[in-house]
């Protein structure tokens, strides 16, 4: 999701500049070189842009961009306003990519307070059983 909402953004900010979608296109997949299987996906956008011309076919049938959001950027192509659009659409992916992680976070935070407080305790129990044994030693 991370990888699709910095794509949707770089296409974005590339429609608002001007640049034609091929070159958008490009950009935005170089933006991923360092995610294979989101450059893979980028690269299947870019080839089925290249052999069609339709960006929202090529972003639907590369999973970049969900249903809903193919719809509305065929509205807003219509419209003329595909910058505006896709802007707002980076935007809502960025936020879900956000609450997963959260949610992922949330997760995995109650796992780590439990694995550290068991190494707390034995550390603990480390530092007081020789303690113990020298005190009945002592007396």
């Amino acid at each position: 999701k991370v990888n699709s909402a910095h794509f949707a953004q770089a296409l974005a900010m590339a429609l608002a500049c001007g640049l034609p979608m091929e070159e958008g296109l490009e950009l935005a997949t170089k933006l991923l070189a360092g995610s294979p299987a989101a450059l893979h996906r980028c690269r299947n956008c870019h080839k089925k842009f290249t052999d069609t011309s339709d960006l929202v076919g090529a972003l639907r049938d590369s999973d970049i961009l969900s249903p809903a959001s193919c719809q509305m950027l065929t509205i807003s192509i219509r419209a003329g306003n595909a910058d505006t659009t896709m802007q707002q659409i980076a935007a809502r992916m960025s936020d879900e990519a956000d609450e997963a992680m959260e949610k992922k976070t949330a997760m995995i935070e109650p796992v780590l307070v439990l694995v550290t407080s068991v190494m707390v305790g034995v550390i603990l129990l480390s530092v007081m059983i020789p303690l113990i044994n020298i005190m009945k030693v002592i007396g």
